[in-house]
């Protein structure tokens, strides 16, 4: 099964009193295989030219994000679990550690919503609190 969907990610980023909101709308593809279902979308730059490749993996409890392209990483967020991964930009490679603390998963008629609340941190020290929140609209369950 692949589905064309429409995809809203809004990601709220808290440090040292600051406040920075990150809102994405997109169009991508669901499908669900081995019941884990898989979000794919694509990034583009500032002249429209694909930069990133994005893939969500959602489970009940677990839910990873994979970037490849002009940005790469793996993040893993497993509620009360702790994961390090590489996040590589252009101008280098840094150790990111994503502290879980909650993980939501939920499913109504033709929405998937998830929503995360973690800590990152950027080559051990802090960075932010996050909160993201997606939306995956115009799916098929069935």
């Amino acid at each position: 099964m692949s589905d064309n969907v429409n995809i809203y990610i809004k990601s709220i980023h808290k440090n040292s009193g600051q406040e920075e909101i990150i809102e994405t709308k997109t169009t991508g593809k669901f499908r669900i295989i081995d019941g884990i279902k898989y979000i794919y979308y694509k990034e583009s730059d500032e002249n429209g030219q694909v930069s990133i490749r994005n893939i969500i993996k959602i489970s009940k409890d677990r839910v990873e994000i994979t970037k490849k392209g002009m940005t790469e990483t793996n993040m893993l967020f497993v509620e009360g679990e702790k994961h390090e991964s590489l996040y590589s930009l252009p101008y280098g490679k840094f150790l990111t550690r994503i502290d879980t603390k909650s993980v939501i998963v939920e499913e109504k008629e033709t929405l998937l919503k998830v929503k995360l609340n973690y800590i990152i941190e950027l080559e051990g020290d802090f960075l932010s609190d996050c909160q993201l929140t997606m939306e995956i609209n115009d799916i098929k369950f069935e």
